[in-house]
Formats: structure tokens, sequence, C-alpha cells
């Protein structure tokens, strides 16, 4: 989630058509959901695929940030999908995103310098990604 340039209403009105019409696609993973906050549409989140990998991304409009809407979004997001592994990538100066991931159980696998494009700015991202419950991990002797 790297940081996103500004859009003309009618951009932004055809981004969330496509979001929400037609792309929910439970077999591959792929699906999309609006956030509220106090019944009142605040942002979204969902995933799709690059490079055929699944990816988690999640937007929460800034009168709603820092009161932990973000977690709690993603929490039960994560609750009702049962794809993994999940990867997501946010700006590394983002770090109240940072630590959502973090505490939703998202690992740091790298970063990379991720060019402008004509909807984000050039940054360094970091890179996530959540596996199965204990998937990589050995067992623990007793």
């Amino acid at each position: 989630m790297a940081f996103v340039k500004p859009r003309s209403r009618a951009a932004f009105d055809a981004a969330w058509e496509r979001l929400f019409a037609g792309r929910h696609d439970p077999s591959s993973g792929i699906g999309a959901k609006l956030v509220l906050a106090d019944q009142i549409p605040c942002g979204s989140i969902g995933t799709h695929r690059t490079d055929d990998e699944l990816h988690v991304g999640y937007l929460i409009a800034r009168p709603y940030w820092n009161r932990g809407i973000a977690g709690r979004a993603l929490s039960i997001f994560l609750q009702q999908t049962s794809k993994r592994p999940l990867r997501a990538r946010v700006a590394a100066r983002n770090t109240a995103s940072i630590k959502v991931l973090l505490k939703n159980g998202f690992r740091i696998t790298g970063s990379k310098w991720s060019d402008e494009t004509d909807r984000y700015v050039a940054c360094e991202e970091v890179l996530f990604l959540l596996e199965e419950p204990d998937a990589g991990r050995s067992a623990q002797p007793l």
C-alpha cells in the first residue's frame, strides 16, 4: 500500500464500481468488502492477484485513521478469507499499516523500491507474507 495520488471524482467512482461489481471470486480468493465505522462507509479491504500471488490491501479514509479500524477490518477479513498464503506491500514510511499487518500475523519478507505509476508515488516498500498457521515452523521439543 504505497502512498496514493488523488483521483478525480469520476475516476474514483469508476474504481469503486470495478471494485464492488463482479470482482468477487471465492474459488480464487479474490474479493472486496466495504469497511464501515458506525454504519458509515470509511474504506475498503480486499484481495487481488499480482504476478499469480494473492495480495491483501485496504484503504481507510483519513478522518478514520488512528481509531483501530484498519486492524479490526483486517482481523475480521482474515477470519473470513481462508486462502493462504497472502502477501501485502506497504510504503516503508507507513508505520501504522506496518503495525496493523504485524499484529495480524504477517511477517516481513523483505523490501523493494517501487517506481512511480499513474496511481502511486515512488517509494520504498516493505513486503509481507501471511502463511498457514505453523507453516514453515518446526515443532518445538517438549
